[in-house]
Protein backbone atom coordinates (compact mmCIF):
# COMPACT_ATOMS: atom_id res chain seq x y z
CA UNK A 1 0.00 0.00 0.00
CA UNK A 2 1.68 3.06 -1.25
CA UNK A 3 0.62 7.17 -0.03
CA UNK A 4 1.06 9.68 -2.28
CA UNK A 5 1.70 12.82 -0.67
CA UNK A 6 2.25 16.16 -3.13
CA UNK A 7 4.57 18.66 -2.26
CA UNK A 8 4.30 21.97 -4.05
CA UNK A 9 7.65 23.80 -4.03
CA UNK A 10 7.23 27.34 -2.27
CA UNK A 11 7.19 29.01 -6.06
CA UNK A 12 3.77 26.51 -6.99
CA UNK A 13 2.28 28.14 -3.85
CA UNK A 14 3.44 31.86 -4.85
CA UNK A 15 1.75 31.38 -8.41
CA UNK A 16 -1.49 29.63 -6.54
CA UNK A 17 -1.55 32.85 -4.11
CA UNK A 18 -0.94 35.33 -7.20
CA UNK A 19 -3.95 32.90 -8.92
CA UNK A 20 -6.18 33.33 -6.33
CA UNK A 21 -5.49 36.93 -6.19
CA UNK A 22 -6.30 37.14 -9.95
CA UNK A 23 -9.51 35.74 -9.26
CA UNK A 24 -10.51 37.65 -6.15
CA UNK A 25 -9.89 41.42 -8.03
CA UNK A 26 -11.74 39.45 -10.99
CA UNK A 27 -14.58 39.63 -8.98
CA UNK A 28 -14.17 43.09 -7.84
CA UNK A 29 -14.09 44.39 -10.83
CA UNK A 30 -17.32 42.46 -11.77
CA UNK A 31 -18.91 43.76 -8.73
CA UNK A 32 -18.19 47.48 -8.60
CA UNK A 33 -19.41 47.18 -12.95
CA UNK A 34 -22.20 45.52 -11.43
CA UNK A 35 -23.06 48.18 -8.92
CA UNK A 36 -22.07 50.90 -11.30
CA UNK A 37 -24.85 49.84 -13.74
CA UNK A 38 -27.23 49.32 -10.70
CA UNK A 39 -26.71 52.62 -9.94
CA UNK A 40 -26.34 54.34 -13.19
CA UNK A 41 -29.98 52.89 -13.78
CA UNK A 42 -33.66 54.67 -13.63
CA UNK A 43 -35.81 53.42 -11.65
CA UNK A 44 -39.75 53.89 -11.20
CA UNK A 45 -39.29 54.10 -7.17
CA UNK A 46 -39.22 57.40 -5.74
CA UNK A 47 -35.43 58.34 -4.39
CA UNK A 48 -36.36 58.34 -0.79
CA UNK A 49 -37.28 54.64 -1.39
CA UNK A 50 -34.23 53.58 -2.76
CA UNK A 51 -31.00 55.53 -2.19
CA UNK A 52 -28.40 54.91 -4.99
CA UNK A 53 -25.50 52.81 -4.51
CA UNK A 54 -22.48 55.41 -3.50
CA UNK A 55 -18.85 54.42 -4.34
CA UNK A 56 -18.27 54.73 -0.67
CA UNK A 57 -21.28 52.46 0.68
CA UNK A 58 -19.72 50.00 -1.97
CA UNK A 59 -16.50 50.18 -0.67
CA UNK A 60 -17.50 50.09 3.28
CA UNK A 61 -19.04 47.22 2.01
CA UNK A 62 -16.81 45.21 0.48
CA UNK A 63 -14.03 46.49 3.25
CA UNK A 64 -16.65 45.07 5.37
CA UNK A 65 -16.99 41.88 3.88
CA UNK A 66 -12.93 41.31 3.73
CA UNK A 67 -12.60 41.87 7.13
CA UNK A 68 -15.44 39.55 7.75
CA UNK A 69 -13.43 37.33 5.49
CA UNK A 70 -9.90 38.11 7.05
CA UNK A 71 -11.38 37.18 10.05
CA UNK A 72 -13.09 33.62 9.07
CA UNK A 73 -9.54 33.04 7.96
CA UNK A 74 -7.58 33.92 11.25
CA UNK A 75 -10.08 31.90 13.23
CA UNK A 76 -8.83 29.08 10.77
CA UNK A 77 -5.59 29.59 10.21
CA UNK A 78 -5.66 29.33 14.16
CA UNK A 79 -7.95 26.23 14.21
CA UNK A 80 -5.14 24.42 12.04
CA UNK A 81 -2.23 25.74 13.87
CA UNK A 82 -3.78 24.28 17.27
CA UNK A 83 -4.70 21.04 15.30
CA UNK A 84 -1.21 20.71 14.16
CA UNK A 85 0.55 21.45 17.55
CA UNK A 86 -1.97 18.52 18.76
CA UNK A 87 -0.80 16.32 15.95
CA UNK A 88 2.70 16.83 17.44
CA UNK A 89 2.32 16.51 20.56
CA UNK A 90 0.18 12.82 19.96
CA UNK A 91 3.76 12.29 17.74
CA UNK A 92 6.03 12.72 20.68
CA UNK A 93 3.47 10.57 22.93
CA UNK A 94 3.12 8.16 20.89
CA UNK A 95 7.13 7.64 20.11
CA UNK A 96 7.39 8.07 23.86
CA UNK A 97 5.34 5.07 24.00
CA UNK A 98 6.81 2.73 21.10
CA UNK A 99 10.26 3.55 22.77
CA UNK A 100 9.17 2.55 26.48
CA UNK A 101 7.86 -1.22 24.36
CA UNK A 102 10.83 -1.66 22.39
CA UNK A 103 12.76 -1.13 26.00
CA UNK A 104 10.91 -3.46 27.73
CA UNK A 105 10.62 -5.91 25.00
CA UNK A 106 14.82 -5.73 24.92
CA UNK A 107 14.49 -6.32 28.63
CA UNK A 108 12.35 -9.21 28.09
CA UNK A 109 14.18 -10.64 25.56
CA UNK A 110 17.39 -10.59 28.55
CA UNK A 111 15.23 -11.66 30.98
CA UNK A 112 14.31 -14.81 29.31
CA UNK A 113 18.14 -15.35 27.70
CA UNK A 114 19.30 -14.83 31.77
CA UNK A 115 16.42 -17.46 32.67
CA UNK A 116 17.61 -19.94 29.69
CA UNK A 117 21.47 -20.08 30.71
CA UNK A 118 20.10 -20.33 34.58
CA UNK A 119 18.26 -23.27 33.68
CA UNK A 120 20.99 -25.00 31.49
CA UNK A 121 23.31 -24.49 34.52
CA UNK A 122 20.53 -26.37 36.84
CA UNK A 123 20.61 -28.99 34.27
CA UNK A 124 24.21 -29.49 34.14
CA UNK A 125 24.48 -29.15 37.51
CA UNK A 126 21.31 -31.98 37.88
CA UNK A 127 22.93 -34.28 35.45
CA UNK A 128 26.51 -34.15 37.41
CA UNK A 129 24.73 -34.55 40.83
CA UNK A 130 23.16 -37.98 39.41
CA UNK A 131 26.16 -38.96 37.80
CA UNK A 132 27.89 -38.70 40.65
CA UNK A 133 24.97 -40.70 42.61
CA UNK A 134 25.38 -43.49 40.42
CA UNK A 135 29.47 -43.23 40.46
CA UNK A 136 28.68 -43.54 44.56
CA UNK A 137 26.46 -46.08 43.76
CA UNK A 138 28.70 -48.73 41.72
CA UNK A 139 31.20 -48.24 44.04
CA UNK A 140 29.25 -48.87 46.91
CA UNK A 141 28.62 -52.06 45.05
Amino acid sequence: KFTYIVHFPSIFRHQLQQIEMARVWFALVAFFCLTARVGAMKTHMSSRAMAPATPLKVMQALLSELQTQAVAGVNYSRQIANWCRDAKANKVAYSLVLQRQAEAAVSAAKQDSLEEQRLNNEQRLLQFTISQKQQQLSDAK
